[in-house]
C-alpha cells in the first residue's frame, strides 16, 4: 500500500543522481582505472554521465531523464541511460547502455513532504525549525511527555484512512531515561483531550517500543503494550523510524516498519471516536529526564491509501484452516496480513484487537478467489457479509 505521490520526477531525479553517484563510486574497478561511477551535481543533472568500466574501456552515457511509478510500470530496457524510481519496491534503476539491462540499487520509498512546521498546533514544550521540506522538532531536558505537534483533521471511524510518520530520531545520550518519539492521533489539543500514540523509547541505553494514551501537553494517561525485542527489527532498516496508523473501517491498526514497504501491526485497538487531529509526540514517559530531537521527513494523512479489499462469498464451515472464497478476484498473495470484519455466519474468521498480529490473519493464497486463515470454522459464511482488508504486504 502506498501513499499518493506528490514529488515531481525532476526533483526526484536530482536526489537520485546524488545517490547513484555515491553508490557507483563505491563499486569495483580495474587497478589504476577510473572508479565505476561518476555523475554530475544536483544543480545540473541534465547531461551528466556515468562511467562504466568494462575490461579497462570506459563507456560513458548521459543520465538525462527520470521517471517515477510502480515497478510494474517500468518500461523494458532499451539501453537508454535513463533513471526509474519505483514507488512500491524501494529501488532505483538505471537503464545501462552497455549491458542493455536495468541495474537496480536499493533506496527507500518516495517520501511525501509533511506540512510546514509552523502549521502544527504545539501542545507542551517542543521547539520546531523548518529545514527545507523537512523540519526539526526538539523536546528539552525533563520536558515530560504529552509534548505534541498536531494537525487538524477529522478522522472517521467507519472509512479507510492512513496516517504516516517518517523521521530520524535521536535521544541525547547523557539524558537517556525514557525519551520517546512517535505517531499520534488525538481528540483535541488541550490537556483534557486524549491522544493515542505509538512510540519508540530509550531506557538508559535499552531501546523499545510502546503504545500509550496521553493528554496533549500534560502527560501519560495509560501505558499499553511495551517491549524491547521488536525495536531491534524496527531500527535494523535504513536509519529511519517508520510509523503508520491504518483505519480499516472498524479497528485502528498501530503499525511499524523498518523500511517503509513491509508493515506489521504492533497493536490493534477499537476505533476511537471523535478523533480530530493527527501528528507526533515526544517527551519522557514516566517522568524521566529524556531529552531528544527528531528530523521529520513525512507526517501525512490519506483517505485513499490504496487498500486492497475484498468481500466474503463462502467459506468452509469447520476445521482449521478455514478456506474463504471471495466474490471477485482478491489480488492477495501468500504472506499478506488481512483483517476481516462483519462475517455473521462464521464469526471465527473475524479479527479483533490486541498485540502484534491479533488484529489480522496471515494468509495462504490457494486461488484467485480463495485463501486460507488459521481459524477453526464455526458456521457457514453468508455471501456479502464480511469485508476483507489488506493490512500489510
Amino acid at each position: 500500500m502506498d501513499l499518493k505521490k506528490y514529488t515531481p520526477a525532476s526533483a526526484l531525479a536530482a536526489l537520485v543522481l546524488a545517490v547513484v553517484s555515491l553508490v557507483l563510486s563505491l563499486g569495483p574497478h580495474a587497478s589504476g582505472a577510473p572508479p565505476l561511477g561518476k555523475v554530475g551535481n544536483r544543480a545540473n543533472p541534465t547531461g551528466t554521465g556515468f562511467v562504466h568500466q568494462t575490461g579497462g574501456v570506459a563507456d560513458t552515457a548521459a543520465l538525462s531523464a527520470a521517471s517515477v511509478g510502480t515497478a510494474a510500470g517500468r518500461a523494458s530496457s532499451a539501453g537508454a541511460s535513463t533513471l526509474f524510481a519505483g514507488t512500491d519496491n524501494a529501488e532505483l534503476s538505471i537503464d545501462d547502455p552497455t549491458a542493455s539491462a536495468w541495474r537496480n540499487f536499493g533506496i527507500t520509498r518516495q517520501l511525501v513532504k509533511p506540512p510546514l512546521a509552523s502549521s502544527y498546533t504545539i501542545a507542551g514544550t517542543v521547539g520546531v525549525l523548518q529545514r527545507g521540506d523537512s523540519f526539526l522538532a526538539m523536546c528539552p531536558d525533563g520536558g515530560g511527555n504529552g509534548n505534541m505537534g498536531l494537525q487538524s483533521q477529522t478522522l472517521s471511524t467507519s472509512t479507510f484512512w492512513m496516517v504516516t510518520l517518517v523521521a530520524q530520531w535521536a535521544p541525547y545520550f547523557t539524558h537517556t531515561q525514557y525519551p520517546d518519539f512517535g505517531l499520534c492521533v488525538s481528540t483535541g489539543t488541550t490537556t483534557s483531550d486524549t491522544a493515542y500514540c505509538l512510540s519508540s523509547w530509550l531506557n538508559n541505553g535499552t531501546p523499545g517500543m510502546h503504545n500509550q494514551t496521553e493528554h496533549p501537553g500534560a502527560g501519560r494517561i495509560t501505558l499499553g503494550y511495551e517491549q524491547s525485542a521488536v525495536f531491534n527489527q524496527f531500527a535494523g532498516g535504513n536509519g529511519l523510524n517508520w510509523f503508520r496508523f491504518l483505519m480499516d473501517g472498524t479497528d485502528l491498526h498501530e503499525q511499524w516498519s523498518n523500511n517503509g514497504i513491509v508493515w506489521s501491526d504492533y497493536e490493534t485497538i477499537a476505533a476511537p471516536s471523535s478523533l480530530l487531529y493527527y501528528g507526533w509526540t515526544m517527551g519522557s514517559p514516566g517522568g524521566g529526564n529524556g531529552q531528544s530531537f527528531a528530523v521529520i521527513y513525512e507526517n501525512n494523512y490519506s483517505t485513499s491509501p490504496n487498500v486492497t479489499s475484498a468481500t466474503v462469498s463462502t467459506c468452509t464451515t469447520s476445521g482449521n484452516p478455514t478456506t474463504i472464497t471471495t466474490q471477485a478476484a482478491h489480488n492477495f498473495i501468500s504472506g499478506d496480513t488481512v483483517a476481516i470484519h462483519g462475517s455473521t455466519g462464521n464469526t471465527a474468521i473475524n479479527t479483533g484487537t490486541g498485540n502484534d498480529l491479533s488484529g489480522g490473519w496471515g494468509i495462504k493464497v490457494t486461488g484467485s478467489t480463495t485463501f486460507q486463515v488459521s481459524a477453526t470454522g464455526n458456521g457457514s459464511c453468508t455471501s456479502g457479509n464480511g469485508t476483507i482488508v489488506m493490512l500489510s504486504r
